[in-house]
């Protein structure tokens, strides 16, 4: 059903979430799975090398090093075949030519779950996603704490 498995990384909670998930449903469908990051700015601009450079996460660690630590684990727990990419420009136009030029059977996003007025404010990458994807979108939310 889901030969092929892509999912958005950024390095935040919510995206390392979607990718636990995208992990997941990789072992059970037997897929492969890729694990797509986007830096801002043109799609010719500047060598993607030097985005896995750039720290991301809350202790300061470099995208290229999450994104090895996930693929590491995605290949730990099983799953088939795992590939990195980096994509430049905005978020939604560089995934769907990516998709667009390798197509994939699902996409997963995470969502930090903004309420609505802030979506219309401030846009929502994986609602903008849902809809112009040309597969079938998953958007992933972490569980919410408890107080």
């Amino acid at each position: 059903m889901f030969d092929k498995i892509l999912v958005a990384y950024d390095g935040r909670s919510q995206s390392q979430y979607a990718l636990k998930t995208a992990t997941e449903v990789a072992l059970r469908f037997g897929s492969t799975l890729t694990i797509a990051t986007v830096s801002a700015g043109p799609s010719d601009s500047s060598d993607p090398e030097l985005a896995r450079l750039v720290p991301v996460s809350e202790d300061e660690r470099p995208l290229g090093s999450l994104l090895e630590e996930g693929r590491a684990q995605a290949i730990e727990k099983g799953v088939r075949s795992v590939e990195v990419v980096f994509l430049r420009g905005e978020a939604t136009p560089a995934i769907v030519r990516y998709l667009t030029q390798s197509p994939h059977d699902l996409l997963v996003v995470g969502t930090r779950g903004l309420p609505r007025a802030h979506r219309i404010l401030l846009g929502s990458v994986s609602a903008s996603l849902v809809n112009a994807a040309p597969c079938t979108t998953l958007v992933v939310r972490p569980p919410r704490r408890r107080a």
